[in-house]
């Protein structure tokens, strides 16, 4: 083994195991003997049972003429190929039927290069042995794959080992605190949000919510948003400068829809060289939306896989407690759930509380609510008879959202 081999190798050793955090599976050793085309990898895995097969990066063939020796230490693994004709190689006692090819403890098998498998463990764990050859690139490959998907699924992880994190159980939202109030004086608001697919955040009222104080910024770190503006108003995709209007009435119709929008509103789109989007504006990855105060919007996720978003919010105000009291009370499920994608407050009582105390925090859209007199009568007579707007053990720190209240008072 040459000196340069022998010092990658080394590295190697250093930096494991390499985990997958979606595919369950483990990299405990790793060893590349040789160089160029004739480099030989020797892998030890560990792989977690499922109940489907899958197409796991550690047993896919870079080129046609590339083998692998694999060596079940413990547990059974399962191959299945497309084409029966691969099965015709291997003794019957480890063909299970046209398709699978089960393989036992302390026995090993060569995979062609050209045969396209898909792959289980049948016992949890199990541990194989795996031999490329040749194999001058498969390290690289493995380690990148390996690489891609931890840098992937690192915002999610954090949602599990922060302890600064409020979760909703009926829609699965979960929120991780990065900066309170009490961290920043009140000055702004930062978390993380997950949403799963079809969520809405909020959840307050169908046609959405208007902050009346606040800027609101949205950067997707995962997935992708849907920003819809319910009234007259923008929102703004930083990277484009595109804006979102949506229809109000009274307004000309365009021929893209219903939506209309004022004849001078688009003129001036056009002088001004913007672009003019009709309807709702969706940001991907890396994108950011700033919502302006006094817009109703309405934040989805239109996509089919959880989205992570990062909020900012400036100033603080008390939605940290707003956010708290909306998954407390849903935990507690005093929620209406209508589908698992809304859970609203229950009760005129209880959303008369919330919308009364935080009322600097969000407000309805003008024409879909009681009227503000009628909500702050029946608020009082709720809170007489006991019904709160946020209560301790909602929060995962509740001596920092207490300091919100003070803080949102200067």
């Amino acid at each position: 083994m040459t000196d340069t081999t022998t010092k990658r190798n080394t590295a190697s050793r250093q930096s494991l195991p390499l985990e997958h955090p979606v595919n369950g599976t483990a990299i405990t050793a790793i060893e590349t003997t040789g160089a160029g085309p004739t480099a030989r990898v020797v892998f030890e895995l560990t792989i977690d049972a499922s109940e489907t097969p899958r197409l796991l990066p550690e047993f896919i063939s870079l080129s046609p003429d590339q083998r692998q020796t694999v060596d079940v230490q413990s547990g059974a693994l399962e191959f299945v190929f497309p084409e029966p004709a691969f099965l015709d190689r291997y003794p019957d006692s480890l063909v299970t039927d046209s398709q699978r090819l089960l393989v036992d403890a302390e026995t090993a098998v060569e995979l062609p290069g050209t045969a396209r498998r898909l792959v289980r463990a049948t016992v949890d764990p199990t541990r194989v042995r795996v031999c490329v050859e040749p194999g001058g690139s498969f390290e690289p490959y493995l380690r990148g794959v390996y690489n891609k998907a931890a840098k992937a699924h690192a915002p999610f992880a954090a949602f599990e080992t922060d302890t600064d994190v409020i979760e909703n159980p009926v829609t699965g939202e979960r929120i991780r605190f990065l900066e309170r109030s009490v961290d920043t004086r009140g000055e702004r608001l930062v978390y993380e949000h997950l949403l799963p697919a079809g969520v809405s955040e909020y959840n307050l009222h169908s046609m959405g919510v208007y902050l009346p104080f606040q800027t609101k910024y949205v950067r997707v770190l995962r997935g992708c948003v849907s920003a819809t503006n319910l009234e007259m108003g923008t929102i703004q995709r930083l990277s484009t400068q595109d804006h979102v209007i949506y229809g109000a009435s009274g307004f000309m119709n365009v021929s893209v829809g219903i939506v209309k929008i004022p004849l001078a509103l688009a003129r001036a789109a056009l002088d001004t060289h913007r672009t003019l989007t009709v309807g709702p504006l969706v940001a991907f990855e890396g994108e950011e939306l700033r919502v302006e105060p006094t817009i109703p919007y309405k934040l989805s996720n239109p996509g089919t896989k959880d989205t992570i978003v990062r909020v900012e919010l400036l100033p603080a105000l008390r939605t940290e407690q707003l956010l708290e009291s909306l998954f407390g009370l849903a935990a507690a499920g005093n929620v209406h759930t209508e589908g698992s994608k809304r859970a609203r407050p229950t009760g005129r009582k209880q959303f008369a509380v919330l919308r009364s105390s935080f009322e600097d925090e969000f407000q309805l859209p003008k024409g879909h609510t009681i009227p503000t007199v009628t909500n702050a009568i029946l608020s009082l007579w709720a809170r007489r008879y006991g019904t709160v707007d946020w209560r301790p053990e909602y929060s995962p720190n509740p001596e920092a959202s207490k300091r919100a209240t003070e803080l949102s008072a200067f």
